[in-house]
């Protein structure tokens, strides 16, 4: 096995632990990969050239490796209620609650969905923002429907709340090897959906009992990419653990053809 062989096998092997590549150049021969760490000084790697290295360069998993933000679409639904249920209510429940997410979500440019327990986060491309509020809303829809059709039989009825951003991440390898979403596009999301009123009499107003939050730099997205059946009402300034949010905004669609059920 050549140097450059062996350099590039201790890069790999940093890049498959999660390690991102911040900064590299080539020098007299060489390429210094640096890969920023907690730790006392950055990672280094320095690769001689060669054809291993050329063909790495060029290659998607180089691309991959690069640190640098994405800009996303993030939903974070959340079930309200649900550790106060038994435990096999609780599992009745996920379990008919993500078969009724996958199936609105069909055929949906979803980029990722992350499981969080009694949740769910949905990571959409850049360029798909012009449909994700209809997305959303189908999501809403096949929950309403649900308690809709099974509350009167004694079924235990599903409440939620979906919080929305429109902001940077970066993609990194989780625990389980696994690509995974950090940053503030999936914070500001899940702060956004604390701001869902829990009743209507919360809301204050009509417009603004919805299950769908949204931040004022999602509100914005959606309008700049021609969305035009929502409408988005202001909720106003909203404050979450010490952090202001900004303006956060209901959002509904102009017909309304379903009403979710409360807990």
């Amino acid at each position: 096995m050549s140097v450059t062989e062996r350099e590039l096998d201790k890069l790999r092997e940093l890049l498959s632990q999660g390690h991102k590549v911040a900064k590299y150049e080539a020098q007299g021969g060489v390429c210094y990969f640096i890969l920023p760490t907690l730790e006392y000084a950055d990672e280094q790697i320095h690769v001689p050239s060669g054809p291993p290295l050329e063909g790495f360069l060029k290659s998607k998993e180089f691309a991959d490796a690069l640190l640098r933000p994405v800009r996303v679409a993030v939903a974070l639904l959340d079930i309200v209620g649900f550790s106060g249920q038994p435990d096999d209510v609780q599992l009745a429940m996920i379990v008919r609650y993500q078969c009724l997410v996958r199936s609105a979500v069909r055929g949906a440019r979803v980029r990722k969905l992350i499981s969080i327990g009694d949740g769910t986060v949905f990571v959409f491309d850049e360029t798909a923002v012009r449909d994700v509020p209809g997305w959303l809303f189908a999501i809403n829809h096949a929950l309403a429907g649900f308690n809709l059709d099974f509350a009167a039989d004694g079924a235990p009825t599903i409440a939620w709340r979906m919080g929305v951003h429109v902001g940077s991440a970066y993609v990194f390898r989780d625990i389980n090897g696994d690509e995974n979403y950090i940053g503030t596009a999936v914070n500001l999301a899940q702060r956004v959906s604390t701001c869902v009123p829990r009743a209507a009499e919360e809301a204050g107003s009509p417009d603004l009992d919805s299950t769908i939050y949204v931040s004022q730099a999602a509100r914005d997205a959606f309008t700049d990419a021609g969305v035009t059946e929502f409408e988005f009402c202001d909720a106003g300034q909203k404050t979450v653990k010490g952090a202001c949010l900004g303006h956060v905004y209901a959002m509904t669609k102009l017909t309304r053809e379903v009403v979710p059920i409360r807990r």
